[in-house]
């Protein structure tokens, strides 16, 4: 059995471990709700984007852009006869303590390509597309180099709370690397649900197509918690603004309404992936208030073992000495 001395130095630790937890718990649940409040500010910007792009859609056929694919591939996810290069935005945190979210990102990623691999042979392709890595956050970078994957940019140090301003380089290189070089980009990252539940998934995000923008938009507006079904949701879009919908007015496009909509798609997808570091965000915030929660759980039921147990110690070594002073007289 351990000394009295030996168990009250152990209880101090474990009293300071259980204060940082709770300090980091209180400070994870700020960013938390503050990333989430950031997130839903830019949605009426958002649905104002979706009517543009439902009036300049009436003028000219979107499917003509570069955004759309090479041969203006139509089908909800290319095949993989028509996809050589792919490019996989990979999403992680830089720092650690957030439970398994980063590990769920990584399994999910293995995921994906184990998909692509098992579709090139379903397809009887000569060979599986070639894959690129970009990264975001200093985990994926590690995990990337540990696999010997081939990774082309990283990306480090977004911050706590992403601006729009500080992931336009992302989006401006994966934009580029899919008009010269990709046939398809997906991104894997982490969906916030609830305070209490996140989810690692992967999507395609290039060739773009209205309905994915729509489903990583809505999915901005939490399942459960204080900001569920906070306003008129984006996923009634589509019933405001159907296929066949008219506007009753005439816009004027200068210079031409094929240069508005590259510009208004290519702000599309910025915002796209604008929306998902902000998912990650507040994922990783929640994440880590989760994991700070039950280490300072862990932290109280050691120190009642451990109170328990010097008690115990010090009872014995009271015993003790009644007992030698008894055998003294």
């Amino acid at each position: 059995m351990q000394s009295a001395k030996d168990i009250k130095r152990r209880k101090k630790s474990i009293s300071n471990i259980g204060q940082i937890a709770k300090a980091m718990e209180v400070v994870s649940a700020t960013k938390m709700r503050r990333s989430q409040r950031i997130a839903l500010d830019t949605r009426p910007y958002v649905r104002s984007a979706m009517e543009v792009l439902k009036t300049v859609s009436q003028k000219t056929d979107p499917e003509e852009s570069y955004f759309f694919g090479r041969n203006a591939l139509n089908a909800q996810y290319p095949t993989i006869e028509a996809t050589k290069k792919i490019a996989v935005l990979l999403i992680s945190t830089d720092k650690g303590l957030c439970g398994g979210l980063n590990t769920n990102v990584f399994r999910k990623t293995e995921e994906l390509l184990m998909w692509l691999s098992d579709s090139a042979e379903n397809n009887s392709s000569e060979k599986s597309p070639r894959i690129d890595f970009i990264t975001v956050g200093k985990k994926a970078n590690e995990w990337c180099k540990r696999k010997n994957f081939n990774m082309i940019k990283s990306f480090l140090n977004f911050g706590d709370y992403a601006i729009f301003e500080e992931t336009t380089p992302l989006s401006e290189f994966i934009i580029a690397l899919f008009r010269e070089k990709h046939d398809a980009v997906y991104a894997v990252y982490t969906n916030f649900l609830s305070a209490l539940q996140q989810e690692a998934i992967y999507r395609q995000i290039l060739p773009l197509k209205e309905e994915r923008l729509k489903e990583i938009i809505a999915g901005i507006v939490p399942t459960y918690g204080r900001f569920a079904g906070d306003g008129s949701p984006i996923s009634n879009l589509e019933a405001e603004f159907p296929p066949n919908f008219k506007w009753n007015f005439e816009y004027k496009f200068e210079p031409n309404i094929k240069i508005v909509l590259e510009h208004l798609l290519q702000t599309f997808v910025q915002i796209m992936i604008y929306y998902i570091i902000l998912e990650s965000n507040a994922s990783e915030h929640s994440a880590r208030r989760m994991a700070m929660k039950n280490a300072r759980d862990n932290a109280e039921n050691i120190l009642k073992e451990l109170n328990l147990s010097y008690n115990k110690a010090r009872q014995a070594a009271i015993t003790q000495e009644i007992s030698e002073i008894a055998r003294g007289l």
